[in-house]
Order: C-alpha cells, then structure tokens, then sequence
C-alpha cells in the first residue's frame, strides 16, 4: 500500500510508454548525405556511359568513335547504390531504437534487445555499407559506455542582481534542486555501473565475435574496433578491462588473413599509442614513488603483469601466432616496437641504478632496492616479449613434417632465409643475448666485489652500483637469462655456429652463476651441443694450421 498521503500508482496498461524521442531514431544526416552522394556519382556515371553509348560525349569532353551500346550495367548501379541507401535509411530506426533501449533498466529487456541487435547486424553484416557500420558503432554502440554527464547543479544561495539575498523560499527551492540533481546523477553512476557489469560485457563480447565471424566482410572496422578496445583497456571497470582484454587478443590472432597490410600498420600505430599512454601511467607512479605518495591503483594494474606487460604479451603472440600470415613490413614494425620498449626499459633500470645506487653513496634504502627490483621485472618482461618474437621468427619451436618432400623443405628454407634478412633475425639475436648476459655477467662479478674499498673502473656500469644493489639486479634478472638460454636450446646447429663466438665467452662466464635455473639450462646446453663445440674447435685447429704452414699465422 502507498504511504499516507501519496496516492496509488495507476495500473500498469494505464501508464504512458516511455518511449526515446523520434529525433533519436531518425538516420543521422551524415547516412542521408552518404546515400545522396553516392546515388548522385552513380546517376552521373550512368548519364556519362549512355551519352558514349549514344556517340555524344558529355559537355567539356569528346566522343569516342565505335562504341556501341554496352547495355545498362551503370544504370544498375545507380540503382543498387541508391536502394541500399533506401534500406540502410529504413533499417536505421529499428536499430536505434533496440540500442536505445539497452540501456533500459529492466535485464530481460536489455537482454532481449542486445539478442535482436546483433541477430539483425549479424544477419545484414555483408550489405551494409562501410560508412552504415562506422555510423553504427560511433554513434549507436560505443557511447553506451559513456558515463553519465556531470548534472548542472544550480547554486544554493541565488542572489539578486544587486547583490541582496532572494528570500528564502527561492534559497530553498535551489537547495532541493541541487539535492535532486546530485541523487538523480548518483542514480545513473550506479545504473551505469551495474549496466557496464553485465550488459556491456556482453554487448562487447558479441561485438567482438560479429567481427572475428565477418572478419572478411567488416576488416575495414578493425583500426575502429581495436582502438575502442585499447581505450576500454584503461576504463575503471575491472570485468570490462579483461573482457577488453580477451577480445582484442582473439580479434588480432583470428583476423590476420582478412586484415590488409596497411590496415596491420594501422593496428601497429594503435598499439605503440597504447604503450605510450601505458608508460606515461608508469612514469606518474614512479613520480608519486618518489615524492612518497602512494599511487592510485587503476583496473588495468588487475591484468597479469599489468596493462603495459599485457600490451607486450599481446604483440609478441601476434608476431608468434601470425608469422605465416603477416608480411616482412608489419613484423618488422612489430619488432621495432618491442624492440623500443625493451631498450627503454633498460634504459629507465640503467638510470635509476645510477642516480639512486651509486657506489659511492650509501647503502640503498629498502623502498629504493624495492623499486629497482620492480624495474628489473619490468625490463625482463619487455626484453622477454621481444626475445619471444625474435625466437618466434628465427628459430620456432616444432619438428618439421616427416612427409616434407626435399623440394618443399627447400622452399621453407629459402623463405626462413628471406624473412632472416628481411627482418635481420641475426642481429636482432645477437644484441639480445650479448647486451642482457654482458649486463648480467657485470652484476653478477661485481655484486661480491662492490663495496668501500672496490675498484671502480668506469668501463663497466654495474661496478658503478652498490654491492646490495647489484645482488638486486643479478637476482631480478636470473628468469630472463635463463629464458634466453633456452631459447638458444631452440637454435639449429647452423645458427648456433653463427653465433657461438660471441656467445661462447659468456656461457664460460656464465658458469660461476650460483641460480640453479641458469646452471641448469648452461648444463644442458654444453652438453646437447658439445658436438657443435667439438667441430668448431676442430675446424679452427685445422685453419690454424693452414694459416701457420702457409706462413700467414
């Protein structure tokens, strides 16, 4: 029963429907400038083709001689183009109106009406046109997740124009409205949150698979799709930050063979803007570190590693899962990017080591070995992806087929080479596993050696470090060596020979590393390749030889 003094609800049939505002559901003009233009280019193609036809140029242009009447194919296009206009203008309606209303407040409803959207997009994916589907997912789909707009809240105390104070019923009545207004926004905060959590879940995961099944037909919504997503990335919502997550990891694997090189590129440029907004969040943490304010933590920080590390991850199983499919431009630009992550990252662990770890000064604070211990998991994530793409491309995992016939194990070869030097595999190798172990190796020695009474030779930047803080940088850095050494497990013997003499040093160096891990995988190296040892020396032995007797040694 209603409370005293409130009167009853009418009946439900006796209530108005609340129904969005016509102007809503109406074709956004840019679609009725589209279907204009484009009927009116095809009507000037089709009169331009009849007039040859006929054998009188249009004005300004001359006929050409012997052409006969080639049939109506122009005029059919006009009349494709404008009644796709037609159907797009009478499709729009319903469509906006379904949007519209999954927003409503009721979950059957939302539901309801989530499932008839995406049955008539999915049902229609190959005849709308490219700008019908941009004006569908900019200004249908994607400003569901918008948040609610700040209310304008009236001021509590009105004054009159010179300046005395109305009289207190108007105070009042400002003070309700300013009440009614921040519960009213309150209101639309929750419901949108509460919407963001279960509709717009769904809503993004349906979105994301329309694509991935129409993949061939909508691949120019892919830079669209995949930039929403990377901002969806950085929302406050933790379950709309991993379904983003997983959405653009499956978008990017399963559309490869669809997607044009230039629209790859694209995705690249998306990418690299995402890490510099990831990183631009780093720095302010690392900032707020520094002045001993605590950092806010965001959604994105609940992915594995982060949202940079996941950025990283991402790319590097693009590189990994795709290598058959992308071309030498994209994945070079796609090493480049890791490429640049990884130096940065070393660069930012160099620096802090340096300003705030000197071994000169004293002996580091907890707080700041903390954070370079955070920074060297850091660098080994960035380097990791990056070794994990390089390997990816230069020596991926697998046994080749025992059916391969000896032309088709040719052909591999041939294009294993080609990409090698397209995307120069053996340098990028190279520098790797020389600038990570070299760097290891220096910490390593000096963490034992460091300390008041140590030389400090300016040759090497780790015996610039504090004894405490070398030991971090050793200990943090052991899993990235030890991936690196596995992925020279994965070397053919061919590769291995090209690069064992600049890595042999260090694998001897290598061998007073007290990590288990590392001793391990150092093990299984000398002894899976020590017929690779053997010949090398072997070989060198006899060229020493030939170049003694020949009076050249």
């Amino acid at each position: 029963p209603a409370p005293a003094g409130v009167p009853a609800p009418a009946p439900a049939h006796q209530r108005p429907l609340k129904l969005p505002p016509l102007t809503s559901l109406l074709p956004p003009p840019a679609l009725f400038e589209h279907v204009g233009s484009r009927a009116e280019d095809a009507r000037g193609t089709a009169d331009q083709s009849a007039a040859m036809r006929a054998g009188r140029a249009p004005r300004g242009q001359s006929p050409l001689p012997g052409r006969g009447d080639g049939g109506g194919s122009d005029d059919a296009s006009a009349g494709a183009d404008e009644e796709a206009g037609v159907r797009e203008a009478l499709w729009w309606p319903l469509l906006a109106a379904l949007a519209q209303l999954v927003q409503d407040r009721r979950p059957a409803t939302r539901d309801a009406c989530l499932s008839g959207l995406f049955q008539i997009m999915g049902s229609h994916a190959a005849e709308l046109t490219p700008d019908c589907w941009r004006l569908l997912l900019h200004q249908l789909l994607l400003p569901l997740y918008d948040d609610p707009p700040q209310p304008e809240i009236p001021t509590a105390h009105p004054e009159a124009a010179g300046g005395e104070v109305l009289d207190l019923g108007a105070v009042a009545a400002a003070e309700k409205a300013m009440v009614s207004a921040v519960a009213v926004h309150a209101e639309m905060t929750l419901h949108h949150a509460e919407w963001v959590h279960t509709t717009g879940i769904a809503l993004l995961q349906r979105l994301g698979a329309l694509f991935i099944a129409n993949s061939r037909d909508l691949a120019y919504l892919a830079t669209d799709l995949t930039s929403w997503l990377l901002r969806c990335l950085a929302a406050r919502h933790v379950p709309l930050v991993h379904a983003a997550a997983e959405c653009l990891t499956a978008l990017l694997v399963s559309c490869a063979p669809d997607l044009p090189e230039t629209t790859w590129l694209k995705l690249v440029d998306a990418l690299t803007d995402a890490l510099e907004v990831a990183k631009a969040a780093g720095q302010a943490d690392e900032d707020a570190h520094a002045k001993g304010v605590p950092a806010e933590r965001s959604a994105a920080d609940t992915l594995p590693g982060g949202l940079r590390c996941y950025l990283l991850h991402c790319c590097a199983q693009v590189v990994e899962g795709l290598r058959e499919s992308l071309s030498p431009d994209t994945l070079v630009a796609l090493l480049r990017l890791l490429n640049s992550e990884a130096e940065d990252a070393k660069a930012s662990r160099h620096s802090f080591a340096i300003k705030r770890c000197s071994a000169s000064g004293s002996r580091p604070t907890v707080q700041v070995l903390e954070h370079l211990v955070a920074l060297c998991e850091s660098e080994a994530e960035a380097v990791g992806s990056y070794w994990q793409a390089v390997l990816a491309l230069y020596a991926p995992a697998g046994t080749p087929d025992p059916a391969e016939t000896p032309t088709e194990r040719q052909h591999r070869e041939q294009q294993a080479a080609l990409l090698t030097k397209a995307c120069d595999l053996d340098l990028r190798t190279q520098a790797v596993l020389s600038l990570t172990l070299t760097d290891f190796i220096d910490n390593t020695q000096a963490a034992p050696a460091a300390g008041p009474g140590a030389s400090s030779s300016e040759d090497k930047a780790a015996e610039k470090l504090h004894a405490e803080a070398a030991r971090c940088v050793a200990q943090a850095l052991c899993p990235l060596v030890a991936r690196l050494l596995v992925g020279v497990l994965q070397l053919s013997d061919k590769q291995f020979v090209v690069h064992l003499p600049e890595l042999f040093p260090r694998l001897v160096e290598l061998m007073s590393c007290e990590d288990k891990e590392v001793r391990y995988v150092l093990h299984q190296i000398f002894s899976q390749r020590s017929s690779v040892f053997v010949g090398q020396a072997a070989h060198q032995h006899e060229s020493g030889k030939r170049r003694g007797s020949s009076g050249h040694y």
